[in-house]
């Protein structure tokens, strides 16, 4: 009699704990349709530092992504290909993972392996006029 009450409390237990708030960040909170996108084959242009890679679009906004740890050669890249790091889509937001794969100088002009980095925003023109000439794609 004891085990029939006490299956039906813990479902009913579990279910609730499915209900209970969870934290996201700014980028999840907003859904991915709201949030400024890019084709992430239709890079036109990029400049970079050692930590930062600015990008411009085919519509001509530009978007910051900040590369988790060292990205070699990030800067003295002449080509690169950006990838969401999961799933199939080529449309990359503010807030997703990528993937970064170089061509450049120091690399003799060989494929370096993928590096990680983080769309973190879209900038205004004023924020793009704003930028050092060397960072401004």
């Amino acid at each position: 009699m004891r085990l029939a009450i006490l299956i039906p409390a813990m479902a009913l237990l579990g279910a609730m704990a499915g209900c209970a708030p969870t934290t996201q960040s700014d980028a999840e909170a907003v859904p991915r349709a709201q949030r400024a996108c890019f084709l992430a084959p239709s890079v036109q242009n990029f400049r970079a530092n050692e930590t930062t890679l600015y990008v411009r679009s085919s519509r001509s906004e530009v978007f910051e992504v900040q590369v988790a740890g060292y990205c070699q050669d990030l800067s003295s890249a002449y080509a690169l290909a950006i990838t969401p790091f999961a799933g199939s889509s080529a449309n990359v937001c503010v807030g997703d993972t990528v993937s970064i794969a170089l061509s450049g100088l120091g690399t003799g002009g060989r494929y370096q392996g993928p590096c990680r980095g983080e769309v973190q925003r879209k900038l205004t023109e004023a924020e793009v006029a704003a930028l050092p000439p060397r960072l401004r794609p």
